[in-house]
């Protein structure tokens, strides 16, 4: 009996809380509908008047935020670099990089500023001078991985010697004791 009465309280809790949404709800779109429908030009002016400095002003706004974004991402972007700079060891605290980097360097990066005009064929210009050095523009990771594999090539060819070395050497020895003993003999 007394789970039927906590069921009827709970229904009737649940029915009376959505009468005072509805009725709200229809007051609210009643009231609306009353105020539209009073026109008034000073309400009307007063809308325009917002929506058009709104729609004036909103580019500027737009600006102003990106500009104010863009400044604290660069400053953090900045202090990242810097911070694993630091960390990875490349510079030491307080010294800042150079401007140029080796691959510049070794492609003829060091052009003057008034060679820079014809920035058009730019990419271009710079994959010539790639392909005239015989020398890929490499990164950190790549030249590593090149290194140790040259140096297992050369371990591996030092393993697998021919068996044409092996006698070519046995016979350098050979030949190398037979003439001290016919130098002994003479």
């Amino acid at each position: 009996m007394a789970s039927n009465a906590d069921n009827l309280d709970i229904a009737a809790v649940f029915s009376e809380i959505v009468e005072t949404a509805s009725h709200y709800l229809l007051e609210t779109i009643g009231d609306v509908q009353d105020w539209l429908a009073t026109p008034k030009i000073k309400r009307w002016l007063r809308i325009i008047v917002i929506v058009a400095a709104y729609l004036m002003l909103r580019p500027y706004i737009e600006l102003f935020f990106k500009k104010v974004f863009e400044k604290q991402m660069d400053k953090e972007d900045a202090e990242r670099k810097k911070k694993r700079e630091e960390e990875e060891g490349f510079l030491a605290p307080g010294t800042e990089r150079a401007k140029k980097n080796a691959n510049s360097l070794r492609l003829g990066g060091g052009e003057a500023e008034d060679d820079k005009e014809n920035e058009g064929s730019d990419e271009e210009d710079e994959a010539e001078k790639i392909k005239a050095s015989g020398v890929m523009d490499w990164g950190r990771g790549a030249r590593k991985r090149q290194k140790a594999a040259a140096k297992q090539e050369a371990l591996r060819k030092a393993e697998q010697m021919d068996e044409e070395e092996l006698l070519q050497l046995l016979d350098w020895s050979e030949s190398e004791g037979e003439g001290e003993k016919k130098k002994a003999a003479a």
